[in-house]
């Protein structure tokens, strides 16, 4: 068996709700409420959701930025809550976070060169002599080349492109095992987005490093993800491989979320079994009793509401959390008949 290095157990992080500094009353947010997950080395696992289904707060978690309420987040086996200073130290630089956004994350007072060269310093990567040919490298491997011409370039003298490339490099530098990836290509132009998917799979192939990879583009996880975790307010309702979970669906959100992505061909894009929403998605303040998504499921029965849907197991480790997730292909065929997809 390929080693576990991130093993999340029952992780809930719920925030109060507040009202300017003080705390508005007892409610909290329930952004991630029991998700368990094992990422594996080498391996890219897929959180797939809508916004505010609490993807980046699990992101934000495993990587340690932010804390849990309740559940356990191990790495190599150690429970982040125990760890002593020194190895909270060390799981940091193990653990690296790239974020949606690389502007916010990069300093303006610093040039590349000094963001770069931060973390190799604190962390003793090389001798300071070396500092510029390692710099260099880097650059090189994330595609900034010439790299001389970047070095003393602020964040605000590089395009989109180059600050997601600089912010890659700066997650490399300190040769972690794991990068959790937020959204890394939703800001960028269609083309860059290639060039950066591109990166990142040349860069984890060479290096085995897993990624727990944050997005909502089906696409892009479709190109890169070896498994796929979807995410409804705050909980998974399916999870399997990647070609299991898109070829075979066996949530009615997971059946949404395809029918909502384009195909380029007209033949399939006809033929497949499509369940369409309806609604926005409730608050996670408040969420339904029951299973969570049957106030905008077209296929929910009273049952839905009523009773907490238990896992159901099927091949090479897919499992989806649906009362009728066996009959589901035959009930989306009856709606696709019916007309509803059509609106």
């Amino acid at each position: 068996m390929t080693e576990v290095l991130v093993e999340v157990e029952d992780l809930k992080v719920y925030f109060p709700v507040r009202d300017g500094w003080s705390t508005k009353d007892d409610r909290q947010v329930k952004a991630v409420d029991g998700i368990s997950l094992a990422l594996r080395h080498a391996e890219v696992l897929a959180v797939v959701g809508e916004s505010g289904c609490g993807k980046t707060t699990l992101g934000r978690t495993v990587a340690g930025l932010a804390s849990p309420t309740s559940g356990r987040v191990w790495f190599r086996g150690k429970d982040l809550a125990t760890l002593s200073s020194g190895e909270r130290k060390t799981y940091r630089r193990q653990v690296q976070m790239v974020f949606q956004d690389p502007y916010d994350s990069m300093n303006p007072r610093k040039t590349a060169f000094q963001m770069i060269a931060q973390p190799l310093t604190i962390n003793r990567i090389v001798p300071k002599t070396d500092l510029v040919n390692e710099v260099l490298r880097l650059f090189d491997n994330v595609g900034l080349a010439p790299g001389e011409a970047y070095l003393n370039r602020s964040r605000h003298q590089l395009s989109g492109g180059e600050r997601q490339r600089l912010s890659i490099a700066r997650s490399m530098s300190v040769n972690p095992s794991v990068i959790v990836a937020d959204e890394p290509v939703s800001a960028l132009d269609i083309s860059i987005q290639g060039q950066i998917l591109s990166l990142m799979r040349k860069l984890q192939e060479e290096s085995s490093i897993a990624y727990l990879f944050i997005s909502h583009d089906l696409a892009v996880v479709r190109s890169l993800a070896d498994r796929v975790m979807i995410v409804y307010l705050g909980q998974i309702v399916e999870e399997g491989t990647t070609d299991g979970v898109f070829s075979n669906p066996r949530h009615p959100y997971t059946m949404a979320l395809l029918a909502a992505h384009p195909i380029p061909d007209p033949e399939l894009s006809r033929n497949r079994h499509r369940i369409v929403l309806t609604g926005d998605v409730p608050s996670p303040i408040d969420p339904p009793t029951g299973c969570r998504f049957h106030t905008r499921c077209p296929i929910a029965r009273p049952v839905c509401s009523q009773q907490i849907p238990p896992f159901k197991d099927f091949r090479n480790g897919h499992r989806s959390a649906c009362h009728f997730a066996d009959q589901l292909q035959s009930m989306a065929r009856l709606l696709n008949e019916s007309g509803p997809a059509s609106h």
